[in-house]
């Protein structure tokens, strides 16, 4: 069975490489490893040093070469940047191959969803958003929801600390593209069953989080489960969708600046006779960076430095008619077994249901990870991947491990 990965060569799509060929999985005999980036995807296949890798140059943009690139393939991780989410899907609408990719920034996924009816006439499946959230934040939601009659909240949080020596470089924690898109696009929230548009940063709210974070300053930003719980959920009468995030200060403090210069706003600038995306600029500015200043000092910082993580998902509904609250912990802690992966809570995730797609697990359609997976199969498979999932139901305030 042979997955591919687009993106391969990137923080995310590495992790998750990493990840299908570990001791957890089983299913995947080999993955084709797509990135336009030549040096980079040469530079992965010699740290991973596995003969199951095979490495392929190709844009994302080029939907011919990818048409090309995945006839055969079992099943296409989509670990590139969200901007290429349609061309991608749509590449593998015409080869019949499972898709699956991190999510959309909202607007991306409802247009993504719009597919749904050609993926089922086409017998495909697509997950859209399966990472760590969107994704694990969305089987945490169906966990409960599940076992509730009526839904009239859901209330989502991710938190993240990085534990050890902090790195004297600026290393994003996922797409600098995506962070300042989150800090400076009005965000959608689906409050007293309506979207409301509020500004970026706003609705500052500390929550309390089990040590070593502790309380943190959560705001909202756009995100993609609001695109599809307010609808996944409406039969169970939800009346409110939210989402906040809360990053470690020091990543916040730039991501926030950033955007007040003016990145994640200006889409194009031109100096003199060149035309310049300011995005483009950054994000390449800050790998070349990254890149000249590894040093042997700041390379073990890193090293001995992991983060710590939770997704939290608070639902609110009722259960033969009494009030139940269950607040749901997903939660990342530094592992030996982690090393070498950037992002285990968003690779991991990925690499999971990749895998339930190339099993034929998943129906045809375009599907929201809350309307396909088995959400206790999933939590399972993390849970053996070394997570922690707490969960607490208010009514009789039971505390239990998953």
């Amino acid at each position: 069975m042979q997955v591919a990965v687009i993106g391969a060569a990137g923080n995310e799509g590495s992790g998750i490489i990493r990840d299908i060929l570990s001791k957890w999985s089983e299913s995947v005999d080999n993955i084709l490893a797509i990135d336009r980036n030549f040096e980079k995807l040469e530079n992965l296949r010699l740290a991973i040093d596995d003969a199951r890798v095979v490495t392929k140059v190709v844009d994302a943009t080029n939907k011919k070469a990818l048409v090309e690139a995945l006839k055969g393939v079992q099943a296409c991780i989509n670990a590139a940047n969200y901007t290429v989410n349609i061309n991608v899907m749509t590449a593998c609408l015409e080869t019949r191959t499972p898709y699956l990719d991190l999510g959309g920034m909202y607007y991306t996924t409802l247009e993504q969803k719009k597919l749904h009816e050609k993926f089922i006439k086409k017998g495909v499946p697509a997950v859209l958003g399966m990472g760590s959230a969107p994704g694990c934040t969305n089987i945490l939601v169906k966990y409960a929801a599940d076992k509730l009659d009526t839904v009239e909240k859901v209330n989502l949080y991710d938190a993240s600390k990085v534990l050890g020596p902090e790195s004297p470089l600026f290393i994003p924690p996922y797409s600098i593209k995506t962070l300042l898109r989150e800090f400076s696009a009005e965000s959608i929230q689906y409050i007293s069953g309506e979207f409301r548009m509020i500004p970026a940063g706003s609705g500052k709210e500390v929550v309390e989080f089990p040590e070593p974070l502790g309380k943190v300053e959560c705001v909202y930003t756009l995100h993609s489960e609001i695109a599809t719980l307010p609808f996944s959920l409406k039969g169970k009468g939800v009346k409110e969708v939210t989402w906040k995030l809360g990053l470690p200060d020091n990543i916040k403090r730039v991501v926030v600046s950033l955007v007040a210069c003016g990145f994640g706003v200006i889409k194009e600038l031109r100096m003199k006779s060149i035309i310049i995306n300011p995005e483009d600029l950054l994000e390449a500015l800050i790998q070349k960076n990254i890149q000249e200043k590894l040093d042997i000092h700041s390379s073990k910082t890193i090293e001995e430095s992991q983060s710590y993580e939770i997704i939290r998902a608070r639902v609110v509904g009722k259960e033969k008619n009494n009030q139940v609250i269950y607040t749901m912990d997903l939660i990342q802690e530094p592992q030996k077994d982690y090393r070498g992966i950037n992002d285990p809570i968003t690779a991991i995730p990925a690499s999971i249901v990749a895998e339930m797609l190339a099993r034929g697990e998943i129906p045809p359609g375009a599907w929201a990870p809350e309307e396909c997976i088995d959400a206790v199969k999933c939590l399972i498979e993390m849970k053996k991947r070394k997570f922690k999932i707490n969960i607490i139901r208010e009514e009789s305030l039971n505390f239990y491990q998953f």
